[in-house]
């Protein structure tokens, strides 16, 4: 019913539309040389009348035809719809319509993007009511003491957690955080929850009112069993000994190192750097003025290895803020820390040494090492200053004696003679034809460069000695991972390996069936190809046979590229280079058919449109002999 209703309406739109073209249009009127003077008309009230009258649109004309020039009338016309009034409300009535989609135009959502669409309605309908939990958590009420279950609770600790005690009285606070300094707790006066260092009471004065005072915290360092020769059975006071601050990863602590007093000799024990460094903890100076725990150098490595253009100004900030946040007060040398920080890491380096650890070790070249680079950019220069890879490689193993076996491998050549060079230099050299050969892909040092480099940002502010350490911890770090991750990297390409193995023995199975041919046919062909590449070129440029050859080659090289274009590069940018240098070769391609086109010798001649298409059913014609 709705679609013929439409379809009526349309029919009278256009009927209107029609009409409305077929219109004659007015002649224009001539005007005629004369004087200047010009009359004004007026009505028959005195009033001015217009010398031209705005036009109306959805005024509709009297007649279709002239009509002589008649005595004024002040009628108004009738004013019907016009043809813009129609389609207004041809599209009103269009858009009111309602015509349920099909499930083929209906667009497909994936689950995950219904699954993140649940989830913020979700989380949209939740909002109001998490907004007022969170405000309710921050309201203070009355708690009995979870300790002494009598009197009521002042301090809240965010740490003791069930079966612990996160509600004390101002007496049993003392008793449970006495031993437990590292507590963030909040004290729960004046309505609100403030939070209070470690170093800081809840205590009741006269008058019934809370209030804060001062106290002394040790670090949790147990005591021996015994300091003297009076007997273990001897009771010992423990009194605070010297002042010292404690940076951990929540920030800085003011405690003070624990002095174990005997009352019968007066015999006194303050724990030692080794007693220290037995519990983690790793002492700045020979005072002990500052304390490092171990987690603070091992979280500031890690943070080092995620991002290395974080600085050590930005760790440092972290750590204060955390302090700042728990009620903490305290600031930390950022040249105490870095002086610390580089002693902990050359300490590392020798324990390690010592174990026979050797950080830069390759697992890969072991037993034997398969190749040497002294730096990413070698390839830049070193064919200019020396005489090439193998030179420099004999001159280095004269001198070293591990490098002996890379003298028993085959010489060392760019990687732009396996990738960028002729198709017979891809042939000869590449990874596909060489025998135990990998495929990589030739950016090992890079990626090792690109993460060093983000350093840079951070090192170039330091000086000579601290710049080689950092550099030195970083490409530490980095092999130490990578030796960790090695067996799910190899893994993956094991898996990718094997699966690229089974589709190439699909496409060579369906390539046999489809050319009728044999395995040993194949295999002649993959000879005839080495054996082709590795032809020396002959003659000059202007010889037929060269010509050919130069030809073979460049169409060799076009389909290779073509091949791989989408199957070994991944990134956008990298298929751009790629086409522009398919379009250079295909332009030299067109030069050289024209000038083989242009020999007299040449019998036949080659369609340059149909060899650039690199068309299999193009046959070029020294193929036919």
């Amino acid at each position: 019913m709705a679609s013929k209703q439409l379809n009526e309406w349309l029919e009278a739109g256009k009927a209107l539309a029609d009409e409305l073209a077929n219109k004659k249009p007015k002649k224009p009127k001539k005007i005629t040389q004369g004087s200047n003077m010009s009359w004004r008309k007026r009505d028959l009230d005195g009033n001015i009348l217009p010398q031209h009258w705005n036009k109306n649109r959805s005024v509709k004309p009297s007649s279709s035809l002239e009509s002589p020039e008649v005595e004024e009338t002040h009628e108004i016309p009738l004013q019907v719809p016009s043809l813009d009034q129609h389609l207004l409300t041809l599209r009103n009535l269009l858009g009111s319509l309602t015509v349920p989609a099909s499930s083929e135009e209906t667009p497909t959502v994936t689950t995950w993007t219904q699954r993140q669409l649940k989830r913020e309605q979700k989380f949209r309908a939740a909002m109001p009511e998490l907004l007022n939990l969170k405000l309710a958590a921050e309201i203070v009420t009355k708690r009995p003491c979870l300790q002494c279950k009598t009197a009521d609770a002042v301090v809240r600790c965010l740490d003791c957690v069930p079966p612990g005690t996160p509600f004390l009285c101002p007496a049993c606070d003392p008793i449970i955080h006495g031993k437990n300094v590292f507590h963030d707790r909040e004290a729960m006066i004046d309505g609100f929850y403030r939070p209070i260092p470690p170093t800081s009471l809840v205590v009741v004065d006269e008058s019934g009112q809370y209030g804060l005072c001062e106290q002394v915290c040790l670090l949790p360092i147990p005591p021996p069993s015994q300091i003297c020769f009076c007997g273990p059975s001897q009771d010992f006071t423990i009194i605070p000994g010297k002042q010292t601050v404690l940076v951990t990863i929540n920030g800085p602590y003011n405690v003070c190192l624990p002095s174990v007093c005997c009352p019968t000799c007066s015999t006194k024990w303050s724990p030692s750097i080794g007693d220290l460094l037995g519990y983690k903890y790793w002492p700045a100076t020979d005072s002990c003025k500052i304390i490092f725990k171990f987690d603070v150098f091992t979280s500031f490595e890690q943070m080092k290895l995620a991002s290395p253009a974080l600085s050590q100004q930005v760790f440092i900030k972290m750590l204060e803020h955390r302090s700042f946040s728990t009620g903490r007060t305290g600031r930390i040398c950022s040249d105490t820390f870095h002086r610390v920080f580089r002693e902990f890491a050359f300490c590392n380096y020798r324990q390690e040494d010592l174990c026979l650890v050797e950080p830069f070790k390759c697992p890969a070249c072991t037993p034997d090492m398969l190749a040497i680079a002294v730096d990413g950019n070698r390839k830049h220069y070193r064919f200019k200053k020396s005489r090439g890879y193998w030179p420099y490689l004999e001159k280095m193993a004269a001198k070293l004696p591990e490098l002996q076996p890379l003298t028993e491998m085959k010489p060392f050549l760019s990687v732009m003679h396996a990738k960028a060079h002729t198709g017979k230099c891809e042939v000869k050299w590449g990874g596909r034809s060489q025998e135990g050969a990998g495929n990589t892909v030739g950016e090992e040092v890079e990626q090792v460069n690109s993460f060093l480099s983000r350093a840079a940002l951070t090192t170039k502010y330091m000086t000579k000695s601290a710049r080689a350490d950092m550099i030195t911890v970083l490409a530490m770090l980095w092999n130490h991972r990578k030796v960790e991750n090695l067996h799910k990297t190899l893994s993956k390409r094991f898996v990718k390996t094997t699966q690229r193995a089974q589709t190439e023995v699909d496409n060579l199975e369906s390539l046999k069936q489809e050319l009728n041919i044999s395995l040993e046919d194949t295999e002649q062909w993959v000879l005839e190809v080495k054996q082709w590449a590795a032809t020396e070129k002959h003659g000059g440029q202007s010889s037929q046979e060269e010509l050919q050859r130069e030809i073979d080659d460049i169409i060799y090289s076009l389909r290779r590229k073509k091949h791989d274009l989408y199957r070994q590069n991944d990134s956008n940018q990298t298929r751009q280079r790629k086409r522009r240098r398919l379009t250079e070769l295909k332009n030299k391609l067109r030069e050289r058919l024209l000038q083989y086109n242009t020999i007299d010798t040449c019998t036949e001649t080659i369609d340059t449109e149909a060899a650039c298409s690199l068309s299999e059913d193009v046959i070029l014609p020294w193929e036919m002999w």
